[in-house]
């Protein structure tokens, strides 16, 4: 099913939770809402659900208007971030909840238990009770009762939030599988980036309830449309460092280094921030001048901090052994992974 939202927007009182947020999510997608606490995640999730109304804008469900739609009625399936499992119920009760509600016959319940129970894994534990069950049993039992009424949508708000780090990558992989066999589309909640990037098909990535982008996960990595784009995504956090743009090239603010790059005569003159991800750099006898501040082993990496001018970037470059603590080395960079923006607005030059 797509999903269409057009200049959604949600107040409460005079706070702007979700500010004129138009988006089309694709039909069979997993879909990852990914942003900082308090950007709107969730109160997008619950608009999608029907759970709270729209202050204003329209949402639609392929060729369906669903905005003044209750829950019941919009055919969602949705997993909260404690999985709200009936204590008192087993499993197999617990996924039957939604068809017994929905009136469908014994026979038919059975049938689609036990079905969806093979796919999520936990027909071994249809006779427990949540308190008898691990956090990643709990969370596909969750799953399987959002998913045994065939939603339309499934929805998933910050699922694995209560895992450890193990469990959590094993159960993201899980999300995956699940969302590819049933292909409902599907819209994930989280605030980590390395979970929206290795299950998405779309990142749709949110500040202060506004739309930055929505794109691949590679798409945001390698072509942000912004500063805060460029800096939510990487591991390193992408290099910045201050300067000006001055005749074609720009020049950091401390020690005036200047770095040559390919920049367009319409940026002018101004003051921007350059930014580069640290498997952006290349020795080369020919590049500009950075003193090496410190070394590190970091697996099979070999990282090093440099000062460029008076700021302080991390750069995957093969140091050890060859240069020091306090030696000057040079240094040029890629086409890619390099990025320039105005320094007051964010905006992508």
């Amino acid at each position: 099913m797509r999903v269409e939202l057009v200049h959604i927007t949600k107040r409460f009182g005079s706070t702007v939770a979700v500010d004129d947020f138009t988006a089309t999510l694709a039909d069979g997608q997993l879909i990852a809402l990914l942003g900082p606490s308090g950007c709107g995640k969730s109160t997008l999730l619950n608009l999608l659900a029907g759970i709270i109304p729209v202050t204003g804008g329209r949402a639609r469900f392929d060729e369906d208007d669903v905005t003044s739609w209750p829950p019941e009625r919009r055919g969602v399936g949705l997993v909260f971030q404690n999985y709200a499992l009936y204590p008192h119920m087993t499993v197999a009760q617990n996924i039957s909840f939604p068809l017994e509600i929905k009136k469908v016959p014994k026979p038919e319940r059975v049938r689609r238990i036990n079905d969806i129970a093979s796919m999520a894994r936990v027909e071994e534990l249809l006779d427990r009770r949540p308190d008898e069950l691990s956090g990643g049993q709990q969370q596909r039992v969750a799953i399987a009762r959002a998913l045994v009424k065939q939603p339309r949508l499934l929805l998933l708000d910050e699922p694995l939030s209560n895992l450890d780090a193990r469990l959590r990558l094993e159960m993201r992989e899980e999300i995956r599988r699940v969302q590819r066999e049933t292909g409902v589309t599907t819209v994930f909640v989280t605030h980590d980036q390395e979970e929206a990037m290795s299950i998405s098909d779309q990142i749709v990535l949110m500040r202060a309830g506004k739309l930055q982008q929505r794109d691949p996960a590679q798409t945001l990595y390698h072509n942000p449309v912004n500063r805060f784009a460029a800096e939510f995504l990487g591991n390193p956090p992408i290099n910045q460092i201050k300067g000006r743009v001055e005749n074609g090239l720009f020049r950091t603010r401390e020690g005036g280094v200047g770095i040559p790059l390919p920049i367009n005569a319409a940026c002018g003159n101004r003051p921007a921030i350059l930014a580069v991800r640290a498997e952006s750099f290349v020795l080369d006898e020919g590049g500009f001048p950075c003193e090496v501040a410190e070394l590190f082993e970091i697996g099979k990496e070999e990282m090093a901090s440099l000062r460029v001018g008076g700021a302080v970037v991390r750069a995957y470059l093969p140091l050890e052994g060859r240069s020091g603590k306090g030696d000057t080395v040079r240094v040029r960079l890629k086409p890619r992974g390099v990025f320039l923006f105005d320094e007051k607005t964010g905006e992508r030059l």
